[in-house]
Parts: structure tokens; sequence; C-alpha cells
């Protein structure tokens, strides 16, 4: 009877720690780390220095090609708004596109991993991580998002985010990362 305590007990503790654990054990993906890094390095200046030629121009916004992308990325882009209010840019990379809505999910679930073990270098001497929660896929949305925050309270990382959406535009499936800045919608302004 005590051996089966004990196990039931390990068993308890073992199953509730799990994404601890798992988050802390199982390795890190260091290409795609590495490469993420120099992006959310970039945007200290606004992607400048990843900012290759000119994609397309509109009214409201220029998009250029990126020089950095990361490992599974079809296309990396980086978007500069006409705004007065505010100048930052966007990077934006294409993950999945096709028709196969299983394949897509698949992607959507490994990019949101991916990011969330990833380990980040602000350039401030400490180490720091996007956290979110993650948002189940289904084949009935046309839109599903994930949004993983910075931990940082100040300072040009404060309201830096990566956002992974699995859109669905009349069968065809599409997977992006984007790495911006954008307040907590759970902020008052």
């Amino acid at each position: 009877m005590k051996k089966f305590m004990i196990l039931l007990f390990c068993s308890a503790v073992i199953f509730s720690t799990k994404a601890q654990l798992l988050k802390n054990v199982i390795p890190v993906n260091t290409s795609f780390n590495d490469s993420l890094n120099r992006i959310v390095n970039a945007y200290l200046n606004n992607y400048r220095h990843i900012q290759g030629k000119i994609f397309q121009e509109q009214s409201d916004v220029d998009i250029y090609y990126s020089t950095q992308s990361v490992p599974g990325a079809s296309e990396a882009l980086i978007y500069r708004f006409h705004s007065v209010e505010d100048s930052t840019a966007s990077w934006q990379a294409v993950m999945y596109n096709g028709d196969n809505y299983k394949e897509a999910a698949k992607v959507y679930k490994n990019t949101y991993r991916l990011v969330n073990k990833s380990r980040l270098n602000f350039g401030n001497g400490k180490a720091a991580s996007f956290n979110g929660t993650y948002t189940g896929p289904s084949e009935d949305l046309r839109f599903t998002s994930s949004i993983l925050y910075t931990q940082e309270e100040s300072g040009p990382y404060q309201y830096f985010i990566a956002n992974i959406d699995l859109l669905n535009n009349f069968g065809n499936w599409e997977v992006r990362l984007s790495l911006n800045k954008k307040k907590d919608d759970r902020e008052k302004y």
C-alpha cells in the first residue's frame, strides 16, 4: 500500500508540472531560436537593417522583403505603415500556404511551440521569452490567433508581441507569424 501511495503521489506531481517540466527539458530548436533572436533584436532599429527591396507600395503602407527569416517560412516581409502616431514597423513571415487544413493546423501548432520555447536576448543582460495562451484551431473558423507577449515591464520590448495566425480564405489556408508592437487589449489605454 505504501508503494502504491508513493507511486500515486509521484504521478500527480509529474502530471501537474508537465508544462513547466517539458518547457525546461525539451531542447530548443537552435536554428529557429537564433533566427528569431536576430529578428527580435532588429526591432530596436525598426527592422531597418534587415529591410530588403520594396515589395509593394500602397497608400497607407509600404511592404519590403526582409533579409532575415525563420526556418520553415516561405516568405518574410516588413510592413511600414504611414502613421503619424506610431511609426513602428511589423515583421511578418508566411509559415504555410496551401489547401490542406490538417497540415496548416500542424504548422500553426508547431510555430506556436517554437516561439513559446525560444529563449530571447534583448541585449539588456537578462534572458527573456514569449508567453501566451494557445488558441486551438478549428476547420470551421476562418481565423484563429494565438498571441504571445514579452514579460518586459518597461523599455522598447514592453508591448512587443509574437502573433501566430491561421487564416482560411475560401479553402486556402495560411499560417503567419508576426512580430510587432501592440498594447495588451485587456489594458486601458
